[in-house]
């Protein structure tokens, strides 16, 4: 969910002055709905849902870290909580967004191995999420 924002007058000229803003889900109500129930959703229980996702996250990114150790690659894993990405990477820090692009040999390697063990990754490996119903259990296996 995302929100434009800005001075009166910018803001303005996509009503008045026929400056184009697109999006696939603009205003669209159904999105919007989910989008609520979602957050109300995660905020319930003082946030409890979220910092659990959140917990997990953590635990995750630290288990592909070590594995990556273990195993010597390079990679560096970026994000928070439930969110997070794995760039391939032979450096020891990200510094701009150039640098997120991966060794796209060794992702394609990792992308196959992750097959063979059951787990369907996303090639672009931009953002990795999960749902606040994975459970420690879930975050070992992987």
């Amino acid at each position: 969910m995302s929100a434009v924002a800005g001075r009166q007058e910018i803001v303005d000229s996509i009503f008045t002055k026929g400056v184009l803003f697109g999006g696939t889900y603009n205003a669209n109500p159904v999105s919007l709905c989910g989008a609520s129930v979602t957050l109300q959703e995660l905020s319930r229980d003082a946030g409890s849902p979220l910092n659990h996702a959140n917990q997990m996250g953590q635990i995750l990114m630290e288990g592909i870290r070590t594995a990556a150790r273990k195993h010597r690659l390079s990679l560096i894993v970026t994000g928070f909580g439930a969110a997070f990405s794995i760039h391939f990477y032979n450096q020891a820090e990200l510094l701009n967004y150039r640098d997120t692009s991966d060794d796209r040999s060794l992702l394609n390697r990792f992308l196959l191995r992750a097959l063979d063990q059951g787990y369907l990754l996303s090639s672009k490996m931009v953002v990795s999420t999960f749902s606040t119903v994975h459970t420690e259990k879930d975050i070992t296996q992987t």
